[in-house]
Formats: C-alpha cells, structure tokens, sequence
C-alpha cells in the first residue's frame, strides 16, 4: 500500500510542484517518477518508525 501511495505521491509532486509531465503508462519517465515517489514515501516510512526488535 504504501508504494502504491507513493507511486501516485510522486506524480503528485512530479505534475504540480516541477511541472513535469507524467506521461502515459508505458513512458519510462512515468515509471521513474513512481519508483522515486514510493521510494521516498518507503523512507519516510522507515524513519518514522524504526526498526522494531522482536523479544521472545
């Protein structure tokens, strides 16, 4: 869900804040946009919430 999230997060960004096109569905730009944005959106994720340790 949430590379999902920011795969539509980094179109968002991509369209309204750079002005860049995100083209149709098979143009590479529009695949690298959405890596990028689930990529960032994965970080923050990880940032926010650590790394959780398991005791047994």
């Amino acid at each position: 869900m949430i590379g999902i999230v920011g795969g539509l997060l980094g179109g968002w960004i991509a369209s309204a804040v750079f002005g860049v096109s995100t083209g149709g569905f098979f143009e590479i730009r529009t695949w690298l946009i959405a890596l990028v944005g689930s990529l960032l959106l994965l970080g923050i994720y990880r940032l926010v919430t650590g790394r959780r340790s398991v005791s047994r």
